[in-house]
């Protein structure tokens, strides 16, 4: 029975989703952040997304295959060599921001700080990793190596001068983030201090304060692992003793045009160590992205912007919501503007109808009608009564019903001349409406006529 190679086949199909899954985490962050106009923070994001794309080409392209590719391997050789130190680069640039946030300033000092600080991030975070890349042309022992399952990767000699250009770009911004943690620290305990001073009942400093200089201290400790990572591995595999002299730069221009493939095969025969350098760097790669949206993707600024881009992208799609959604309504939400009484809302849920349109949508009212109050006065209550012959409509409707005149078509009826009495005995009998009225401003039953009162009233 013969065994297959399996090499860095067993990374399939986790680590691809993996970082799938690290950059939709790492895109819906990008928002937020632009608002905040942190240039470190979208720098870090930037070149983590960078990193899970270069990753996934690689495992897709060349699964299973050693195919040479000139011009896209070259592109992911040249921007695998730099984005490594371009993401520790953006984490020095976030503590040194993060030390500058705590120093007291005022709100045009602030502003003025934030552009120069920004236009500082933005060298620090792009530029200089951009100068980097040269050094990649004087330190590389070939053009690129094609492996199978993970694609082109970069390569060094093994020598002094190698080993400094594999540790700097770990070494240098673990300093910087080391320094600039250090005086962020130094600067909030001075701050509680003073405020300690002016004022006594001071208790502790804000949340956001304390997390970001946790998170300086979180990079700083990260940072540092990888150093010790990347050195311990550089003398685990090629001892100091097989050390060799560099070539000079015209010699290593001559092999700047060598290609070497890498299989499966000789993966588990001869190179053993690249299976464990690969799987480390395959499987970091993502995790980092998760690491950073568990730093700030629960925040109430990263809330709001899934809420607004989801918002979005539902009136892009023209998706509208179901009728399932309920509301609680009654009579105070429907003629609470044309009556001047006290309602409660206390009756039954009606559906929600979704948004508004231009077809017939129709309103459940409440079945029975609803006691009213006097405003500002006590519990009595005002008994209305239901007129016979009279129902309430069953349903409202929402659409613009159309003009019908309140009088009956054609000529108005003529009304009868006004009768004017000042004699209780000559004058017509009183409606009950009438006399009902009467009795409410009265606040009796009596007969106003028995009373002795001259009656005085217009009669239709």
């Amino acid at each position: 029975m013969v065994l297959q190679p399996v090499g860095l086949s067993k990374l399939y199909p986790a680590v691809p989703i993996l970082c799938c899954i690290s950059t939709f985490l790492l895109v819906i962050l990008l928002p937020g952040f632009w608002k905040t106009r942190i240039f470190a923070l979208l720098a870090m994001v930037a070149w983590l997304i960078i990193g899970n794309i270069i990753t996934l080409i690689g495992m897709i392209r060349w699964r299973g295959n050693t195919d040479d590719a000139p011009i896209l391997a070259d592109i992911l050789v040249a921007i695998w060599y730099i984005w490594i130190f371009g993401l520790f680069c953006s984490m020095a640039a976030f503590s040194k921001f993060v030390w500058h946030r705590l120093q007291p300033m005022s709100v045009r000092q602030l502003y003025d700080n934030r552009r120069r600080n920004n236009v500082i991030d933005a060298f620090i975070t792009v530029l200089l990793p951009l100068l980097w890349f040269p050094t990649f042309l004087i330190s590389c022992s070939a053009r690129y190596y094609i492996i199978e399952d993970i694609g082109p990767t970069g390569s060094i000699w093994i020598s002094w001068t190698g080993f400094f250009i594999t540790t700097t770009p770990t070494c240098l911004p673990a300093v910087a983030i080391a320094v600039f943690s250090v005086l962020a620290l130094l600067s909030h305990l001075r701050s509680k201090r003073n405020k300690e001073n002016s004022n006594p009942s001071f208790v502790n400093a804000s949340v956001r304060t304390r997390k970001l200089i946790f998170m300086s201290f979180a990079n700083l400790l990260l940072s540092i692992v990888a150093f010790g990572i990347t050195v311990g591995k550089f003398l685990q595999y090629y001892p100091v003793s097989t050390w060799g002299e560099s070539p000079s730069i015209a010699e290593n221009v001559q092999y700047l045009q060598v290609v070497v493939f890498v299989d499966r095969f000789l993966l588990d025969t001869q190179l053993t160590n690249s299976i464990d350098s690969a799987t480390t760097r395959l499987i970091i790669t993502p995790l980092l992205g998760v690491y950073l949206f568990v730093w700030f993707g629960f925040t109430a600024e990263a809330r709001s912007s899934y809420r607004k881009a989801l918002e979005e992208f539902i009136r892009l799609v023209g998706i509208k919501p179901k009728d399932t959604k309920e509301y609680k309504t009654g009579w105070a939400s429907i003629i609470s503007p044309f009556n001047r009484y006290q309602v409660p809302s206390n009756h039954r849920r009606i559906p929600y109808l979704g948004a508004p349109n231009k077809g017939r949508q129709d309103v459940l009212l409440p079945s029975e009608s609803a006691p009213a109050y006097h405003p500002g006065h006590s519990d009595e209550v005002i008994d209305i009564k239901r007129e016979d012959g009279s129902n309430p409509p069953s349903r409202l409707s929402l659409h613009k019903p159309p003009f019908v005149p309140l009088a009956p078509v054609g000529a108005p009826p003529e009304r009868p001349p006004p009768i004017y009495t000042s004699d209780p005995r000559t004058a017509p009998p009183l409606t009950e409406k009438e006399r009902r009225r009467l009795n409410l401003v009265r606040g009796n039953d009596k007969d106003m006529g028995s009373l002795g009162i001259p009656v005085t009233r217009t009669l239709y």
